[in-house]
């Protein structure tokens, strides 16, 4: 069986998930959002990654208050996880070559 090599994009997304997972909600953290980082108080995206990451540990109230997108992100999010790993699996799965 020949192993291909695993997908950017898998490695990727399960990256997020772990880093959304471990996400310090408690903690003033450094903030990745670009629009922070110009100065502007307010940003639509505001809370979707504290949002998921209390979706991930059972918060769901929680997650909903902090931001209400958060729910289908976090569908998007396993969808694709579960798509780029299908996709995988069928490109190693051994063919059956009989004749």
């Amino acid at each position: 069986m020949m192993i291909k090599k695993i997908p950017l994009e898998i490695l990727i997304w399960l990256g997020a998930f772990i880093w959304l997972y471990n996400l310090q909600i408690d903690k003033e953290s450094i903030s990745i959002c670009p629009i922070h980082g110009l100065g502007f108080s307010w940003c639509p995206g505001c809370g979707l990654a504290r949002s998921v990451s209390l979706l991930m540990h059972g918060q769901v109230h929680a997650s909903f208050k902090m931001h209400w997108l958060g729910f289908p992100v976090f569908a998007v999010l396993i969808y694709r996880i579960i798509q780029l790993t299908k996709n995988y699996l069928t490109l190693i799965k051994p063919k059956n070559d009989t004749i």
